[in-house]
């Protein structure tokens, strides 16, 4: 149930536009055909030219916004959908990077996963990364590149 729910969200956001899509041009015809029957009653003494002219309107007002509100309102749930998917590729990176499987920039290997992305520099897993050597923060216990001369955590000055 849970699986690739990114791609899922994205079905969604497709599906949602379409019916959007479709019930606006519904409830355009229904209000221009009822415009232009409303303004059409000369038997009851009104008298009004153009009455399919503003059923037509009515009808480019509605269908024609519906279906554009509809589709940008989708831009929202679509892009929860691809962050959702990008989030699952960086899970997988940094899983990877941690299982061994690779190794950071700058050492022996690069590294390069299932979806070709170089992780930045600056990102550091600490676990079975083989790397420049750590030295741990007294104060706060993080880890630091060796030679680092304050902690990028809590700025104790490491020896």
């Amino acid at each position: 149930m849970y699986k690739n729910i990114g791609g899922k969200i994205k079905k969604l956001a497709f599906i949602l536009c379409i019916i959007g899509i479709i019930v606006s041009v519904i409830l355009g015809l229904l209000v221009g055909v009822g415009v232009g029957s409303i303004s059409s009653y000369a038997s009851y003494g009104y008298s009004r030219s153009g009455g399919g002219a503003s059923g037509v309107l009515f009808f480019i007002l509605i269908a024609g916004g519906g279906s554009l509100l509809s589709w940008i309102s989708s831009f929202t749930l679509y892009g929860f959908g691809q962050m959702i998917e990008n989030t699952d590729i960086i899970r997988s990176e940094i899983t990877m990077m941690r299982a061994g499987s690779g190794s950071m920039p700058g050492t022996k290997g690069g590294f390069s996963g299932k979806a070709g992305l170089t992780p930045p520099a600056d990102i550091y897993v600490p676990d079975s990364m083989s790397g420049p050597a750590m030295i741990r923060c007294p104060e706060c216990g993080s880890d630091n590149e060796r030679g680092s001369m304050f902690c990028f955590r809590c700025g104790h000055k490491l020896s």
